[in-house]
């Protein structure tokens, strides 16, 4: 969603959809979504990403973050720490859609809120049982997870519909 919103700000585009973008920063959403499994991890995690996010690379990297943190992964860390997604989407002056799951463990239905406070033009559709895929998933972890390797399930009922309709002009605000 971020890429879009920066190509959108420099090339002829008529429309721009969100699909389960975030508002906020990437490191603050990463923060928040190690938490959640292995909260022992964020105090040392935010330390390092402090430092990447002000050009300081890291070389000898704790084994337990390097998934994270590896060497070649940094300098892309450090450019995309630097944007905070609202504040791009807010620059944003064509037709835009945001469209959010109610089930999405990656991408909160809180973030897709505030990019549309942030762009009150914008046009919000939030999915009841839609996952970050836009596939219909419960709230349980696992299950929702079973959903990303499973090729043969569709997306979610007007997924599809909703994008066509932003794309034909039918949510055009005058």
């Amino acid at each position: 969603s971020l890429v879009g919103m920066l190509a959108a700000q420099k090339s002829a585009v008529d429309r721009f959809a969100s699909l389960a973008g975030p508002a906020r920063s990437s490191d603050v959403l990463i923060l928040e979504q190690v938490g959640k499994q292995a909260p022992f991890v964020v105090p040392n995690l935010k330390k390092q990403f402090d430092k990447i996010k002000a050009g300081e690379f890291i070389e000898d990297v704790d084994p337990t973050l390097m998934a994270l943190l590896r060497p070649s992964a940094q300098p892309f860390l450090h450019s995309w720490f630097q944007y905070i997604p609202s504040e791009e989407f807010a620059k944003l002056t064509i037709p835009t859609l945001i469209i959010q799951g109610t089930t999405d463990i990656q991408v909160e239905v809180k973030e897709a809120e505030m990019l549309h406070e942030a762009l009150s033009s914008s046009t919000l559709k939030i999915f009841e049982n839609s996952n970050h895929l836009f596939k219909d998933a419960s709230e349980d972890r696992n299950e929702n997870l079973a959903t990303y390797s499973d090729p043969t399930l569709p997306l979610s009922d007007n997924i599809v519909k909703t994008i066509v309709e932003f794309i034909t002009g039918a949510y055009d605000k005058p």
